[in-house]
C-alpha cells in the first residue's frame, strides 16, 4: 500500500511538471508536510500544534484568524489604486493560482488571477522558466501560500508579484532586484539564516533599494535564534525586520484585541551590520532586530488555503506570517516608500507592545517595554493611523558603528560609555563626506 501511494505521489508530481530528484521522506498515510529543511536559507512558517492528528493537518473549513479578524485587529485601510506586493520565495508551486482563488473566494475578496493581471508569477530573473516544486520533506509551497494569502488579507486591491527562486540560496537574493525591476511597491521575505560572523557586504547590495520597503521575517527560535544567532536578512541595514506577537481578542479593550510577545519570535544583534542611529536604546554594538511585529504565534495562528498533499485549510504562524501581513498593510496605507529610519519618527502609527518576552537576556533585546524593544520593535501596525501619517523618506544619519561588542557571541554590548569618542570621531569624518556627495 505504501509503495502504491508513493508511486501516486510521484505520478502526480510528474503530471504537474515537477522534477522528483530525491526520495520524498514523509508520512504518506497522514500527508504530513515538512517545511524547508535544507538550503542556505530556511522559510519561517510554523505549523499549528493540536489542530488535528498532525501539525500540518488540513481542515474542512477555515479556522484561525481570517481576513475580518486581521482587518479589525490592525485597522487595515482600503488601498488607493493597485500597489504591487512582491513575494520572494523558493521553488515552484503549480497549484498557487487555484489555492489563492480558494482563499480569496472564501473571504469575498476580488479575484486575483494571471488572466486579469492581478497575479504575476516569474522566476528569479523575471522570466517564465518557473522552477520545479520542492519535495514534501523540504516543502516551500506552504510558505508561498501563507505569503500570498496574508498579502491578500492585508491588501485585497493590491497586485501580487510572486518571484520563485530556483533554490534556497542566491536565487532568493537575486529575486530582490527582479521584484524592484518589475515594479514592486513593497517586498516580503519570509526566510532567513543565522548570521555566522562572516561579512555580509556581498549580500547587502541586493536589499539596497531606496523607495521600496523591504520586509523580512525576524525568525522563529526566540532571542538570538535560540543561541544560534540573529536571522539575516532581518538584520540587514536596508530591511524592516518583522518580529512576532500573540494576538487574542479582548472585548473589554478599546481595540478589541490584545497583543504580547510571541515566545519564539526572533530578535537579536547582528554580528557585522553597523548600529544605526535610530536604535540608541539598543544595548547591541551592532544592528538589532526587530523593527516591527505582527501576529505569529501559531497557537493564535492565521487561516490559509494550501491543497498540496491532500491539504486544504490549515492554521499556521511564524514570523513568516507577520512579514507579508505587515508588508501588505504598508502597501495598503500608501507607505511603500518607508525605511527603518522613518519608523522611529512615526511611533503613533504603531501599537506599542509592552508585555511578554522571547528569551532570558535580561534586557529589552528579549523583553517587551515602552517604546522600541527587540521582540516587537516599534510595535504592530495601526493601519488607519498609518494611512493618515505623512512621512517622507528619512535618510539615515551616519551609522553608529561597528563598535566592538562586549559579548562576542551575541554581538551585543550593555555599555556605551567607552564608544562615545569613537562615535563622535566617526560622525565628524562621515558628515563632510555626505556633504561632498550632495546628500
Amino acid at each position: 500500500m505504501i509503495a502504491t501511494r508513493l508511486l501516486f505521489v510521484v505520478l502526480v508530481a510528474l503530471a504537474a511538471g515537477c522534477v522528483v530528484d530525491e526520495p520524498v521522506e514523509v508520512d504518506l498515510d497522514s500527508g504530513q508536510l515538512v517545511p524547508c529543511t535544507r538550503g542556505e536559507f530556511r522559510c519561517l512558517v510554523e505549523l499549528s500544534q493540536g489542530t488535528d492528528t498532525d501539525d500540518a493537518a488540513a481542515l474542512a473549513g477555515p479556522r484561525g484568524l481570517g481576513v475580518p479578524e486581521l482587518t479589525e485587529a490592525y485597522s487595515i485601510p482600503a488601498a488607493t489604486g493597485s500597489p504591487t506586493i512582491a513575494i520572494v520565495t523558493a521553488y515552484g508551486y503549480s497549484r498557487l493560482e487555484a489555492d489563492l482563488a480558494a482563499y480569496r473566494t472564501n473571504f469575498d475578496l476580488p479575484a486575483c488571477t494571471v488572466a486579469n493581471g492581478c497575479l504575476r508569477i516569474v522566476d528569479q530573473r523575471g522570466g517564465s522558466a518557473l522552477p520545479a516544486e520542492s519535495p514534501l520533506d523540504n516543502d516551500w509551497s506552504i510558505e508561498t501560500m501563507l505569503d500570498v494569502d496574508m498579502a491578500s488579507a492585508a491588501c485585497p486591491r493590491c497586485k501580487l508579484l510572486v518571484v520563485q527562486a530556483a533554490d534556497a540560496g542566491l536565487g532568493l537574493l537575486e529575486g530582490q532586484d527582479t521584484a524592484v525591476a518589475l515594479g514592486a511597491t513593497v517586498i516580503s521575505n519570509s526566510w532567513g539564516r543565522a548570521e555566522d560572523g562572516r561579512s555580509l557586504a556581498g549580500n547587502e547590495r541586493y536589499f539596497d533599494h531606496p523607495g521600496v520597503a523591504i520586509f523580512a521575517a525576524a525568525g522563529d527560535l526566540g532571542y538570538d535564534g535560540g543561541g544560534v544567532g540573529a536571522s539575516y536578512p532581518a538584520t540587514s541595514a536596508h530591511v524592516i525586520a518583522v518580529g512576532g506577537t500573540r494576538l487574542e481578542r479582548e472585548n473589554d479593550s478599546a481595540r478589541g484585541y490584545t497583543e504580547s510577545v510571541w515566545t519564539k519570535g526572533g530578535s537579536g544583534c547582528s554580528l557585522t551590520i553597523a548600529k544605526p542611529d535610530y536604535q540608541p536604546a539598543s544595548p547591541c554594538g551592532f544592528r538589532a532586530s526587530a523593527d516591527l511585529a505582527a501576529v505569529a504565534d501559531p497557537a493564535t495562528g492565521v487561516a490559509i488555503y494550501h491543497s498540496r498533499a491532500g491539504g486544504g485549510w490549515r492554521v499556521v504562524g511564524g514570523t513568516s506570517a507577520a512579514a507579508p501581513l505587515v508588508a501588505g498593510i504598508f502597501a495598503a496605507a500608501g507607505h511603500g516608500h518607508r525605511n527603518t529610519k522613518s519608523l522611529a519618527v512615526d511611533p503613533g502609527s504603531f501599537h506599542d507592545i509592552t508585555s511578554g518576552k522571547n528569551g532570558s537576556c535580561g534586557s529589552l533585546l528579549c523583553e517587551a517595554g515602552s517604546g522600541w524593544d527587540g521582540p516587537t520593535g516599534f510595535g504592530t501596525p495601526n493601519g488607519s493611523v498609518l494611512a493618515q501619517s505623512v512621512v517622507p523618506i528619512v535618510v539615515p544619519d551616519p551609522l553608529l558603528g561597528p563598535v566592538p561588542p562586549t559579548d562576542e557571541a551575541a554581538g551585543c554590548s550593555t555599555s556605551t560609555s567607552a564608544s562615545g569618542l569613537a562615535v563622535a570621531l566617526l560622525i565628524a569624518v562621515l558628515i563632510p563626506r555626505r556633504r561632498r556627495r550632495g546628500r
